[in-house]
């Protein structure tokens, strides 16, 4: 039963007798996600997703379903995969858009090769700040630091964001 009803009686009076109700017939077996239904005249199988999540084919947002019925033409039982995958009408079924991954993933290297270039930089500009006032405790130790450190930042510069290949990182 999908709704209840209240009947109010006066005092005295019977209420009236009850409607027999038909029950479904024994062979109609509803699969998953399918419930049986009475429109009045007949039982019928209507599809029932409730308590489940399906997800938004414009966004993969998920989405709890909260009445029986089909789905609407916005939705889909199968599962969102991830951010870069869209829906395929055609197909029915999600697919993963390359070139929207491709950019994701290179703006990612170029975001840590920023980061990197940055942390060389500071790192020279310590080593050079200790050269200059001439409080390295070893200068040789620290001139052959400032030079690993810019021969770093030099190949980390020409690090092809396209396919990376990392310079090994000098000791601090």
């Amino acid at each position: 039963y999908l709704d209840k009803a209240e009947e109010i009686f006066s005092a005295g009076t019977c209420p009236p007798t009850l409607p027999v109700i038909d029950l479904p017939p024994a062979d109609m077996k509803p699969a998953k996600n399918q419930a049986i239904r009475w429109n009045g005249e007949k039982y019928y199988l209507d599809y029932d997703y409730r308590g489940q999540t399906v997800y938004k084919k414009s966004s993969g947002e998920p989405v709890k379903v909260e009445k029986i019925g089909a789905l609407s033409e916005d939705l889909t039982e199968k599962e969102y995969p991830g951010e870069f995958h869209e829906w395929d009408n055609k197909a029915k079924k999600w697919i993963l858009n390359q070139s929207k991954k491709d950019a994701a993933d290179i703006a990612e290297i170029e975001s840590k090769k920023s980061s990197l270039l940055a942390h060389a930089k500071d790192q020279i500009d310590i080593l050079q700040d200790e050269l200059d006032l001439d409080l390295a405790e070893d200068i040789n130790v620290t001139k052959a630091r400032l030079k690993a450190w810019k021969i770093y930042r030099v190949k980390l510069n020409k690090v092809d964001t396209a396919n990376p290949v990392w310079p090994e990182v000098p000791e601090k």
